[in-house]
Formats: structure tokens, C-alpha cells, sequence
């Protein structure tokens, strides 16, 4: 981030000697959108557009700026704007589609994804999205298929996808030690974990990477396995981690184990809470009395456009 830091520097140092500099004016509006300060990158790029109106990339950033702020409406307007002035910018199209999906419009949705992938087949981020219409409507073997492109991209990827060790891609396990790794947010790991029964139960030894918070959950629920918390990109790996013969994103494993909706097992369950927690909250939700208790998750997200929708204010 400090790179940035020094950017926004120069930029306002430009804009005290030329008020009016256009490229100084767009640059530090993205600089702040980086810095995720995105009222201050609304203020700029709208200033540039003042100055020039017909460039596409500034009302992408503009359309970017206010998808991040929740203002879904007045994004894809300035979405539109830029594929007007360049009905093949990808990058537009692309954005437009996620605001569409926002919105649920599904259809519509894909047809600006799949436009996109005409244009450039491997505009990566397009390909997740697709992904999730696919899911969406129940086709998992489409929907997995195209989710594999999401480790192409830096939202999802992993210090562990350089790691030396060969992909599982389906062949038989038997007699291998496999390393499962972490992606994505606590929850997907969660969701994903559904997987584990069916992988674990057909290798010798499998070593699963995940949040610090979840390893006593997982260890608990997987007993045949060990886990160990996520590996940053300046840690070495511990050595049951090197040994094992091959490797898999947790997130790949429904594209093995779910490809259809008959996949799902029927399961009662597949994690295992720890007994003294569940004696202690039993106990505490007796002391509430008779009745429904609901409970409330009032944050969720990790990026500002998602905290947007998962969130609401306790005094609401």
C-alpha cells in the first residue's frame, strides 16, 4: 500500500500547479479506489469526466467507485456510458453483468459474461461469473467447470497453487497422501468442508490447511486427518505438508463430489461441535426461557461492497 501512498502524493502535488490536469485528476481517483477511500474517488473521476467526458475507462471507474458504495443504479449507468463509447471494452461488460447478477437478473447477466468471453475467452473473472449463473440454475457440471478458472485470479488465489506438488485431477487415490488447501473466505471453507468425508475416506493420509479458528472444528469432525492453519507466502511448509503426493483446492472438490444435485449424500451432518460448548449454550438458552430464540449475524463480508449487502446497523 505504501506504493500508493507515494502515488496520491505526486497526483496532489500535479493538481496544485494544473487544477484541471485530466490525467492526474483519473489517476488519483483510481489511486483512492485502490486505498478503497471511495467518496474521494467518486470526487475525482467525476472531476475528470467534467474535463473529458468521452473517455470509457473513467466512467468504468466511476461505474467500479459506486458498485463499491452500493449504489447499484447510478453504477451501471456509468457502466453503460463507457460501452457506448466503446461497445467492446470488456472490462465494462463485464462489471455490468456483476451489477445485473446483484440484482438478480440472472439472464441478463450472462449474456454480458458471454459476451465478454466472445471477446476475450480468457477474461478470467468472466468465466467465475458464469460460474455462478450455472450454480445458480443447478447445472453443477457446467457451474464447477468454469469455477476453475477462479485460480487464475488474485481475488482467489493461493500461496499453495505454487506449491511443487501435482494437481488432483480425478485419478485414483488409493495408497496417495493428499494436501487440501485453503481458499477464500471462513465460510466457503465451511461450506466446502461438505467434501471432506467423501475425499478423505479413499486416501492414506491427507493434511487439510485452513483458518486458525477452524483446525480444533476440523480436526474434531476429521479425525483421520491433521490440520494445520493457512500458510502465508513468507512461511516455510511443515513437512507432512511436502510429503504428501498430491494437492487440491478446497474448492475444487465439488467439481469430483457434487456434480450433480442427486451427489449430495444424505447426510445428517459432517461437523461436530465441541460437547462442553454445547452443554455451556445449552444451558445459557434454557436461562432465556420458553420460546423461539433467534439469533442475529448483523456484519458479513470482507470487501466494501459486499459488507454493504450482508451488513445492517444494530439500531435498525
Amino acid at each position: 500500500m505504501s506504493y500508493l501512498r507515494d502515488e496520491e502524493k505526486v497526483y496532489k502535488e500535479i493538481l496544485k500547479v494544473q487544477p484541471d490536469d485530466f490525467y492526474a485528476l483519473h489517476s488519483l481517483g483510481v489511486t483512492y479506489y485502490l486505498l478503497q477511500n471511495y467518496d474521494s474517488a467518486i470526487e475525482h473521476l467525476r472531476r475528470a469526466l467534467e474535463i473529458n467526458s468521452n473517455n470509457a475507462e473513467v466512467y468504468n471507474n466511476l461505474g467500479n467507485a459506486l458498485q463499491q458504495k452500493g449504489q447499484l443504479d447510478k453504477a451501471k449507468l456509468f457502466y453503460q456510458n463507457a460501452i457506448n463509447l466503446n461497445p467492446n471494452f470488456t472490462e465494462a461488460l463485464n462489471n455490468l453483468g456483476m451489477v445485473l447478477k446483484e440484482e438478480r437478473h440472472f439472464d441478463k447477466a450472462l449474456n454480458y459474461y458471454q459476451k465478454v468471453l466472445q471477446l476475450d475467452p480468457n477474461f478470467f473473472q468472466a468465466h467465475v461469473n458464469v460460474s455462478e449463473i450455472y450454480l445458480l440454475h443447478g447445472d453443477f457440471q457446467k457451474g464447477w467447470e468454469e469455477y476453475e478458472w477462479r485460480q487464475q485470479t488474485e481475488d482467489f488465489l493461493s500461496p499453495s497453487y505454487h506449491l511443487n506438488l501435482p494437481l488432483w485431477n480425478g485419478f485414483p487415490l488409493e495408497g496417495k497422501s493428499l494436501f487440501i488447501y485453503a481458499e477464500q473466505g471462513i465460510g466457503d471453507e465451511i461450506m466446502f468442508a461438505s467434501c471432506l468425508p467423501d475425499v478423505i475416506e479413499q486416501v492414506t493420509s491427507c493434511v487439510i490447511e485452513c483458518d486458525e479458528r477452524l483446525i480444533c472444528l476440523f480436526e474434531r469432525s476429521f479425525p483421520k486427518t491433521s490440520a494445520i492453519k493457512r500458510i502465508t507466502v513468507d512461511e516455510d511448509y511443515p513437512e507432512e505438508v511436502l510429503q504428501s503426493d498430491i494437492k487440491i483446492p478446497i474448492g475444487s472438490l465439488p467439481s469430483f463430489f457434487r456434480k450433480d444435485i442427486n451427489s449430495f449424500p444424505e447426510r445428517k451432518s459432517y461437523l461436530i461441535p465441541d460437547s462442553k460448548e454445547v452443554f455451556k449454550w445449552s444451558g445459557r438458552f434454557k436461562e432465556l426461557g420458553k420460546g423461539l430464540k433467534i439469533g442475529i449475524s448483523w456484519r458479513g463480508g470482507s470487501k466494501p461492497n459486499i459488507i454493504h449487502r450482508r451488513s445492517i446497523t444494530l439500531d435498525k
